[in-house]
């Protein structure tokens, strides 16, 4: 051999998320903004073990609750606690900040709240925090799963929150502005909004995120925002500086934080850079709307082809990074109708079990 060839591969993977999380983190900075996220994980958990639920095919599951479906009741918090007191305990452990933790509307789920943070960081405790409840659920004789819909109870959420600050301090507040609103808020919320249909691919990233998506069961079917109205799919809280953030609560249980993280941003940086109008705001019940209003997609293949058309997130984004999302959630499409799977089916199918209930 006369000599040894080299291959110079690139600096960063464009379909990467957490360093699509990352570089968008940057892009804010250079406009002279921070941003704060903080999420809200939802799951629910099984009495059988995991290598139970999959010998049986995932038949005749059993949430480990007591069968009541009203939230914040705190009904199933003594079946609950054993393991998410050692749940909790393990993230301080492993320097994963966390606020609180309840027992949910579906038996067996919980909602464990994550700290804010940056938002790579927020997104790199969100995929800890998953792990160590499912290796204390396995420890226990249980399994927990953040698909989005198991059973016929309330789904699986995975709201996120987040906020800008300047240098001079938060960047969403302004008290002298309508519903203390500030201008940059406003921008940020129109961009979130217009992008709001691509941006739901990320969000909801599989088949079984559809699932849950019904009028009337806490679940934003609409391209809404609202001040306090957790019927809309943007929150937003202006009434303190300190607390003035922006919810979105279209996510799905099973989002991967880092696309979750990207989307917002990417969103939120095509209305800081475009004059985009804001739409009015909602004053009224957004769960289930007439056929006037605008809804929000309904399918991970309607999702994928808003995305496919949305110019703002593929200029933001980047054409690599979009072409490869779209081009693996038509994939799954494909899978589901090839596999056997019933496309008819009302409910969680098979083929959605033995697919997402171990990996989500």
């Amino acid at each position: 051999m006369t000599g040894v060839q080299t291959c110079a591969l690139p600096i960063s993977i464009p379909l990467c998320g957490r360093g699509t999380a990352r570089r968008l983190t940057d892009r804010l900075a250079d406009h002279g903004f921070t941003s704060k996220f903080a999420f809200e994980i939802e799951g629910q958990f099984f009495r059988e073990s995991f290598a139970e639920a999959r010998a049986n095919r995932w038949h005749r599951l059993r949430p480990l609750g007591v069968g009541l479906t009203t939230a914040y009741l705190h009904q199933d918090h003594h079946l609950l606690y054993p393991m998410m007191s050692e749940v909790c305990s393990r993230l301080e452990g492993l320097g994963v900040p966390w606020e609180a933790w309840n027992a949910e509307a579906a038996p067996g789920q919980f909602e464990l709240n994550i700290s804010p943070d940056d938002p790579v960081s927020a997104a790199d405790h969100v995929v800890i925090a998953r792990q160590v409840l499912k290796e204390v659920a396995q420890e226990h004789g249980h399994s927990v799963t953040f698909m989005a819909r198991v059973t016929s109870d309330y789904g699986n959420g995975f709201h996120i929150h987040h906020s800008l600050a300047a240098s001079d301090g938060p960047a969403f507040y302004d008290a002298e502005a309508p519903n203390s609103m500030s201008a940059l808020a406003r921008r940020w919320v129109s961009g979130l909004m217009a992008t709001a249909p691509g941006a739901v691919s990320l969000l909801a990233p599989s088949v079984n995120s559809y699932r849950r998506v019904q009028g009337f069961i806490a679940v934003p079917t609409h391209r809404t925002w609202g001040g306090d109205n957790k019927s809309t799919m943007l929150r937003v809280l202006t009434r303190s500086a300190g607390g003035a953030r922006i919810e979105h609560r279209a996510g799905a249980g099973d989002m991967q934080p880092y696309y979750g993280v990207s989307a917002l941003l990417a969103g939120g940086l095509a209305g800081l850079e475009n004059e985009l109008e804001l739409p009015p705001r909602f004053e009224k019940l957004a769960w289930s709307l007439p056929e006037e209003y605008e809804r929000l997609p309904g399918s991970i293949t309607q999702a994928s082809d808003a995305l496919a058309a949305d110019n703002l997130l593929r200029g933001i984004l980047g054409d690599g990074f979009v072409e490869y999302w779209v081009g693996s959630r038509r994939y799954e499409w494909l899978q589901f109708h090839t596999s056997g799977a019933d496309a008819l089916a009302t409910k969680p199918t098979e083929w959605e079990m033995e697919r997402y209930f171990e990996t989500s």
